[in-house]
């Protein structure tokens, strides 16, 4: 059989719809490669609830499946946690089990008024969503996290209903099914969990560390991953690839390559982007420029502050963020003398040190403008980690402008600069900022939250403003 010309292939790709991207969008469920599959992108599965008012949290019963050394009591924290495991699953009617790592990502109950849980969302392929009859409310809460993942998540996923009755030693667990009761039934609580679009509901009476995935908890995962994995399959044994769709599927495998997982195309021409930096505006004409902060550096937050002139100012050494910070600022800023002033809504990303290694650091990193890269002249390791968030930034942000800022606070200045010291002299350090791709770098030795624009963290949201504009009037140029 002869093979169909060039033009003949390229026409109806350019507005094909890919009716079998299903089968190449993910693999989850094929027998062949599950294993090497799984790791490399694990199942991701969300833990949500409000309080639910007993003296557990959710995190506690992550690790007590983990089998993490039981504590006495974990306090609930701020934003997200993340945990992996590895989960021998078996399929139905099968005797061969399959390794799956699952990524469990614990969410804070203050996240569901968080602008930043849509990105927390993003991705996850199940969700628990706890609740408490020691907190009734923690039910309603339920129900606004379940209707919340609707919302956020592109993809239909499935959810299980998980009851929080656990109690000290001392204090029996609440009865809650009955006449008078929360529910009245267990059928009632069936019907609840249909019309919310709960698959099913699991009730944890005590701690278990030592069943692992044997205990309820590992129940409700392995309930989970069976409804991902057979839900996947039923959705690719529907896909039946047409000879044309298969010829068009071997012509743009690269392309196909090159689009990734996260993409749902429907057609090559309008769903391909181009790796392209590309400065945004709101709908009042101001624009958008985001800039991270990272390093890891505990003083990161209080120079945010401080720039942004918060009154009464921040106590100085303020912990770091545990995974990521956001703050908004409306600026009016002028290229230059002769242009008008443009007027930029800068978002500034705390990012702490978790965020290095989390999955969704190129999530965070997306459409950023500029990066502040933090260092302690007190603590000259530090100086290693920021070259290797250096690196993370090349690799995701290539063009990106970096600056290096040296995070010089303490009780007296340190002299870093000099013979013996972190750089010999300043020629060093321009060469040390040349090497890596830093455009410049500067040096905060005290708090100034009375200059804004004019302090030292203001000339380095300038310098990296200028980089910006220039770079884009330099592209703009070129494509004339």
């Amino acid at each position: 059989m002869a093979a169909p010309e060039k033009n003949e292939i390229n026409e109806p790709a350019s507005n094909m719809e890919l009716k079998t991207f299903q089968a190449n969008f993910r693999t989850l469920s094929q027998e062949e490669g599950m294993e090497e599959d799984c790791q490399k992108n694990p199942l991701k599965i969300i833990c949500v609830g409000d309080f639910t008012g007993g003296v557990r949290t959710k995190g506690i019963f992550i690790k007590d499946y983990l089998g993490i050394k039981p504590t006495i009591r974990c306090h609930p924290f701020t934003c997200v946690d993340f945990y992996l495991k590895k989960v021998e699953w078996q399929k139905p009617d099968h005797c061969s089990r399959n390794s799956i790592v699952v990524q469990l990502c614990d969410i804070a109950e203050m996240e569901r008024f968080s602008a930043m849980t849509k990105v927390f969302f993003k991705h996850s392929q199940g969700a628990m969503v706890f609740w408490g009859p020691h907190n009734p409310s923690s039910l309603a809460g339920a129900l606004q996290w379940r209707r919340k993942i609707k919302e956020d998540v592109s993809l239909s996923i499935p959810c299980v209903l998980v009851t929080d009755n656990v109690t000290d030693s001392c204090v029996s667990s609440i009865k809650w099914i009955g006449p008078g009761k929360i529910f009245e039934s267990e059928l009632a609580l069936d019907q609840f969990c249909k019309d919310n679009s709960f698959v099913n509901h699991f009730e944890l009476t005590a701690r278990d560390w030592v069943s692992g995935e044997k205990s309820v908890f590992g129940q409700a995962v392995n309930c989970l991953l069976d409804e991902i994995l057979q839900s996947e399959k039923k959705e690719q044994s529907c896909v039946e690839p047409t000879s044309q769709s298969v010829v068009f599927e071997e012509v743009d495998e690269i392309c196909l390559r090159r689009l990734g997982r996260d993409v749902e195309m429907k057609t090559f021409t309008t769903n391909e982007e181009l790796a392209v930096r590309e400065i945004q505006s709101d709908r009042l004409g101001n624009i958008i420029v985001k800039i991270l902060c990272i390093g890891g550096v505990g003083n990161i937050g209080v120079f945010v502050h401080d720039y942004l002139q918060v009154t009464p100012p921040v106590r100085g050494f303020r912990p770091p963020a545990l995974f990521v910070d956001y703050y908004l600022k409306k600026m009016k800023w002028l290229r230059n003398q002769t242009e008008k002033p443009i007027f930029i809504n800068l978002q500034i990303l705390e990012i702490g040190e978790l965020g290095r290694f989390s999955s969704l650091w190129k999530i965070l990193s997306k459409e950023c403008l500029g990066v502040l890269v933090f260092w302690e002249a007190l603590r000259p390791s530090s100086l290693t980690k920021a070259i290797k968030w250096r690196k993370m930034v090349m690799e995701d942000c290539p063009s990106v402008p970096c600056l290096l800022v040296t995070d010089n606070l303490g009780k007296e200045l340190l002299q870093w600069i000099g013979a013996g010291k972190t750089f010999e002299s300043e020629l060093a350090l321009d060469q040390f900022c040349k090497d890596h791709g830093f455009v410049n770098h500067f040096e905060i030795a005290s708090r100034d939250w009375v200059s804004g624009e004019k302090s030292v963290f203001g000339q380095a949201v300038n310098c990296l403003l200028k980089e910006t504009f220039q770079s884009e009037q330099r592209e703009e140029e070129t494509s004339m």
